[in-house]
């Protein structure tokens, strides 16, 4: 038993010391319970805040790859002409309602989705449809009609 004892103090020692601290451990500290304080090296704030903002940027990332995918096999009309508005979103007040419209995603009336787009209707027309139903009737939907101005948005 003195044997072991010895040898587990001096195994409590050497991971003390491997822990970058200096002189004995505190009295009756196992290995064990050494090994599991935390030890912070110089080093270990620097990786720290490297490994989050890689994750941070991995997560950038993979948020940008997931819209890409989803516009995969979109028609951005004749010769892709509209493909610059596919990440965008236009709003606009029309009365007490606030309009709010992501071409090639979707468009909502407030908080009520009017539909998601679903296709072209001739070179200037996007349709969007399977929005939410109506309390008495058919599911929302709406006809988005494009013309060419010196700003973008949403007039009426």
């Amino acid at each position: 038993l003195g044997k072991d004892l010895k040898l587990n103090t001096r195994l409590g020692q050497m991971v003390w010391e491997a822990h970058g601290k200096a002189g004995e451990p505190p009295a009756q500290t196992t290995p064990e319970d050494v090994d599991k304080q935390t030890f912070e090296l110089p080093e270990t704030a620097k990786a720290l805040e490297d490994y989050k903002a890689a994750n941070a940027q991995k997560r950038t990332l993979r948020e940008a790859l997931k819209d890409l995918e989803n516009l995969d096999g979109t028609d951005f009309g004749p010769s892709n002409a509209f493909y610059p508005l596919a990440n965008q979103c236009y709003s606009a007040k029309v009365a007490e309602f606030e309009y709010k419209v992501c071409p090639f995603k979707d468009a909502k009336q407030d908080s009520t989705q009017l539909g998601k787009f679903a296709k072209w209707d001739g070179t200037d027309v996007m349709l969007f449809e399977n929005g939410a139903k109506c309390w008495n009737g058919p599911k929302r939907s709406l006809k988005l009609t494009w013309e060419c101005g010196s700003t973008d948005e949403l007039i009426s």
